[in-house]
Order: structure tokens, then C-alpha cells, then sequence
């Protein structure tokens, strides 16, 4: 191969990569608004238009044939191209950002070694920099999911109740997309079974889905949250499990464990106890008060948990909290799609009311 068709090569794409980082920049400056992201690829740019510097080969203009490159726009139709949606765009890029780095690297192999050990370097950076946009993609997409939805319902078996899969469904109709698996005093083996068939459930139905306490139950299960209290797992720790691509949760009582819970990856918060709970009504209520004390600022959701039912639902969104997260007074109802719908209607109803404030 001559030196004409290397340099015509490596401008083609040089070309590329530089437009698909920058498309992948706009993407992490404006949807993800994360200055962390788009300065790591503004540096990567930097980097690789410095290899070429350090061979003099700045402009490579001179070596451009647009009219004559059989592989020009216009040979296929532009509905080949499209784009449904604005991940979309990003995915194309961070492809095109791949495979024209690799070309880049294999073609300045033969004559250009120098750039092509820098542009090595690149790639390597390139492919951590995808995982981490990605992985913040994917969270940031989760936190919203997570704000929008008003009800958490704590699935817990009892004598009296239905299955917890049964109960799931008929909170489902309901209308509720969130649920907390919380079990105790169950083995191992029964507690996967059992959270293994609500998460295939929920994966079929676009329904968030989070197990209390254990870390390594959730990781086994596609997709599958996790939610903490304060004396369980460390957030570092059921973070490092979980995977960056995980939602997590963590229950907190006061001001002080909401600025320490803060500074870690979590997703939503639960507050309580706020009204007085029959599941643990040693615990005592702390009433809305406390929603007005740790709410304000939060930028992420917040459950109001503790005692919550269609009476009190309102007081508590009203007090801050974005949702309610709820057990005994829908799972021991008579009509369990019926009080979700209440519960779920008395929450939108005390949203708009403060959202129109």
C-alpha cells in the first residue's frame, strides 16, 4: 500500500473519530450535564490530534478525494441512517468513535508507529470512557424513572395474603410500576426462587424492582435494585456487587444520615418512620416534620415510608416526599387493585397540587 492511500486513510478517519467524539461531547454536556465526561473526551480529542502533530501531519487535507471516495454519502438511502431516538444518536457515535480508532491505530501501524502506540492509548481510554457514559446513562435514566414514579409497594408475605407474585399482579393493574421485595427469617434457596420469579415478572412488564438488604440476590437478578438500611451493607460495598448500572436505595431517619447518604451512589432515599407503622410500631412516628426538614434540595426521589395509606398519602407528598412507599394497607385490603389505584390516584392528585405552587 502506498503512502498516499495510508495518509488518505488515516484523514478519512481522523475525520470520523473527531466528529463522532464531538457528538458524543453535546451528548454528555447536555442530556447527562456531566462537566466530568465531556472533559475527559475533550482531553481524548486532544491527545489523539497531538500524535499526528509529533509527525507533522496536522493537515491532511491534501490527501481528500470527497468526490472520488466510493464510499461517500449518497450511496445508500438515508433511511439506513435514521434515528429513533437520542440514544441512538449516542450509540451510533460511541460506535463510530470504536471502529474508526481502530483504523486509525491498525493504518499508522506500518509507517507510523508513534501515533499508532499513542492512538493504542486512545483506544483503551475510549472504551473506559463508553463504559462510564454508559453507565451514567443508564443511572441518570433510572434516577428519572425513579422520581416520576409516586408508589413503592414493600411486597411481604404473610398467612393471610395472597403469593407474593399474586399480590405483584393485582398491585400491577393497580396501576403500580415499583416494587420492594422484603423478606425475613427465609433461606437462602427460597428467597431466590422467590425473588428470581417477581424480577422476571417485573423485566416483562417494565416494573422497577429492588430487594432489601441482600446484595447478592439482587446481582443474580437482571436489572434488579437493591435497598439498604442503615446498619446493613456500606453503599461502597453493595455498589462494588451491584455494578454501576444498578439502582440503590437506602432508608435514613434524620438530617445527618441524609448529608452522610448524600456524599455515596444513591439513587432514592426512603424516610420514615413517618406515621406510625403496624409492621414496627415500636418505631414510633416522626409525622411529616421530618419530610420538610430533609426534603428540600434533594435532587433525587425520596419515599415517605412508615404507616402511609390513602388517608395520609396527600400529607405526605405535600411534605416533600416525590412518592409513598406502602405494605400493609394495600396487601391486606380486600381489593388490592382497587387501594393501589386509591393510593396511586391520592398521590398524583397531592403532586400537581405542588408542582402548581
Amino acid at each position: 500500500m502506498n503512502a498516499e492511500s495510508i495518509l488518505r486513510i488515516l484523514d478519512v478517519n481522523r475525520n470520523r473519530c473527531f466528529e463522532a467524539l464531538r457528538v458524543v461531547e453535546e451528548y454528555t454536556r447536555f442530556v447527562l450535564n456531566s462537566q466530568e465526561l465531556s472533559g475527559r473526551i475533550k482531553s481524548l480529542r486532544h491527545k489523539i490530534h497531538s500524535s499526528f502533530s509529533h509527525e507533522g501531519l496536522n493537515d491532511l487535507s491534501q490527501f481528500r478525494d470527497s468526490a472520488g471516495d466510493v464510499g461517500r454519502p449518497g450511496q445508500t438511502p438515508i433511511s439506513a441512517g435514521s434515528r429513533d431516538d437520542i440514544k441512538d444518536v449516542l450509540g451510533a457515535n460511541l460506535s463510530r468513535g470504536r471502529e474508526s480508532l481502530r483504523a486509525l491505530e491498525e493504518y499508522s501501524r506500518p509507517r507510523y508507529l508513534s501515533i499508532a502506540q499513542i492512538l493504542e492509548k486512545c483506544r483503551y481510554d475510549f472504551y473506559q470512557l463508553e463504559k462510564d457514559i454508559l453507565d451514567f446513562a443508564t443511572r441518570d435514566d433510572l434516577r428519572t424513572r425513579l422520581l416520576n414514579e409516586p408508589l413503592c409497594l414493600l411486597l411481604t408475605p404473610a398467612p393471610q395474603r395472597p403469593s407474593l407474585l399474586d399480590m405483584a399482579k393485582r398491585a400491577h393493574d393497580g396501576g403500580c410500576r415499583f416494587f420492594q421485595l422484603r423478606l425475613k427469617k427465609v433461606d437462602d434457596l427460597e428467597f431466590y426462587h422467590l425473588a428470581s420469579e417477581l424480577g422476571e415478572y417485573c423485566n416483562k412488564n417494565d416494573i422497577l424492582f429492588v430487594i432489601n438488604d441482600r446484595a447478592d440476590i439482587a446481582k443474580s437478578i437482571p436489572g434488579t435494585g437493591l435497598h439498604l438500611g442503615q446498619n446493613d451493607l456500606p453503599v461502597s460495598v453493595a455498589r462494588d456487587i451491584l455494578g454501576e448500572r444498578r439502582f440503590l436505595g437506602v432508608s435514613l431517619h434524620n438530617l445527618t444520615e441524609l448529608k452522610a447518604t448524600l456524599t455515596e451512589e444513591v439513587d432514592y432515599v426512603g424516610i420514615g418512620t413517618i406515621f406510625s407503622s403496624p409492621t414496627k410500631p415500636e418505631l414510633g412516628e416522626s409525622g411529616p416534620r421530618l419530610l420538610e426538614e430533609i426534603t428540600p434540595g434533594l435532587d433525587r426521589a425520596s419515599f415517605a415510608i412508615g404507616g402511609v395509606n390513602v388517608v395520609n398519602v396527600g400529607a405526605a407528598i405535600r411534605a416533600g416526599a416525590t412518592g409513598v412507599a406502602v405494605s400493609s394497607s394495600i396487601l391486606d385490603a380486600s381489593d388490592i387493585t382497587k387501594m393501589t389505584a386509591q393510593v396511586m390516584e391520592q398521590a398524583r392528585v397531592a403532586r400537581e397540587a405542588r408542582s402548581e405552587k
